[in-house]
């Protein structure tokens, strides 16, 4: 089959193209991945301050259930795909408004949220 040196080259570089164009089509994917998050959490933020700012969801380290849910509703409402976490101080996730299952972690870390709220680089990822 790949008795000349013609077929075997281009063979080769067939083989390579190939990989190439993989390589290539895995980074576009990721990049348009990265971006897109980028995109929702630069236009979530001013929501996420106003949602701060309306009413308090912590009351004497206890989660205010009531207005804990009425922001749960009025979130779904408005943007289904949004997704809302209570932490504590820690890093804990005291409630969340994702879909049951889709959280996998008890703790995440808040060594990115305090760099972007510092004004640091973005939380993307």
């Amino acid at each position: 089959m790949f008795r000349t040196l013609y077929r075997r080259i281009a063979a080769i570089l067939f083989v390579l193209v190939s990989l190439i164009g993989l390589v290539v089509y895995q980074l576009v994917i990721y990049s348009a991945e990265m971006y897109q998050q980028e995109l929702t959490q630069k236009l979530n933020s001013v929501l996420a301050q106003q949602i701060v700012n309306e009413e308090p969801l912590l009351s004497e380290q206890q989660v205010n259930q009531k207005n804990l849910k009425s922001l749960f509703h009025w979130l779904m409402v408005i943007n289904p795909a949004i997704e809302v976490y209570l932490l504590d101080q820690n890093g804990r996730i005291l409630a969340f408004s994702a879909p049951e299952g889709r959280v996998k972690r008890k703790q995440v870390s808040l060594a990115p949220i305090r760099t972007y709220l510092r004004g640091g680089s973005q939380l993307v990822g």
